[in-house]
């Protein structure tokens, strides 16, 4: 989703006659999460970011699961907010134009799905920060602290992992080392061995998923021990800036 989204009746159709097992979403509006709660799924959410567009008004936004499986538990994961340095403040009021805004209280959602002989999972809805690579190795810890050890887990949203060299400066400008903000910086390397030790694999990696950023910003982290029969990126989008991803087990 987009926050900022003008296609809403259009996105909304798009998911009404989607067929799918899961799906999760990131930046859901208030309006739109009760559009998709009269859709005949299972449905879990928990309060993504707080966006602050005046003083005296907020978005709320939300990370989603829709799943046809019941739910038997869910639960919110909540991120620290990140450092706000004098160069982040003047870079987010340049930007306000165009709808970069002060957020606070960032967070996602997992969901224990029963998807009967298939087993039991738990499915993270995830949107990491942009600020840069240190906060969201920071978020990526707390995630893992969630990771089961008895049943299987799936981990899929936007990661924000920007290669893209100019928008590594922009991680600068939201507060992350100028270290981070180097062509040489490589964030990739580090996040598919994080994947590896929670014992997931990406099967879109090398994807472009954002075609302004010209990387994988969104994920779907499966078991490695799961085969997977597609891996997929839709051409169009549906009023956001993201492509939808798919992968599909068999």
């Amino acid at each position: 989703m987009y926050c900022y989204n003008r296609k809403l009746d259009r996105a909304f159709s798009y998911i009404k006659n989607l067929d799918f097992d899961v799906l999760c979403l990131q930046e859901v509006t208030e309006d739109f999460l009760e559009r998709l709660q009269g859709l005949p799924y299972s449905i879990a959410s928990g309060l993504d970011i707080i966006k602050i567009p005046s003083r005296h008004r907020e978005n709320r936004l939300y990370t989603v699961i829709l799943s046809k499986y019941p739910i038997q538990h869910s639960e919110r994961i909540s991120f620290p907010d990140s450092a706000q340095p004098l160069r982040m403040r003047l870079f987010l009021f340049v930007m306000r134009p165009l709808g970069w805004v002060h957020a606070m209280d960032r967070g996602s959602v997992y969901a224990d799905i029963d998807a009967g002989k298939e087993g039991r999972f738990r499915i993270f809805s995830l949107h990491l920060t942009l600020a840069g690579p240190t906060y969201r190795a920071r978020e990526l810890a707390i995630v893992e602290k969630y990771v089961p050890n008895g049943y299987s887990a799936i981990l899929a949203g936007d990661f924000n992992i920007v290669e893209h060299s100019f928008f590594k400066f922009v991680s600068w400008l939201l507060g992350s080392p100028i270290s981070e903000a180097l062509p040489s910086h490589d964030e990739r390397s580090f996040v598919e061995n994080f994947f590896v030790t929670l014992g997931l694999k990406n099967p879109l990696r090398g994807q472009v998923t954002h075609p302004l950023s010209r990387s994988q910003l969104d994920h779907i982290l499966v078991p490695q021990t799961v085969s997977v029969s597609s891996a997929t990126v839709e051409d169009k989008s549906y009023g956001s800036d993201h492509k939808p991803i798919c992968v599909k087990l068999s």
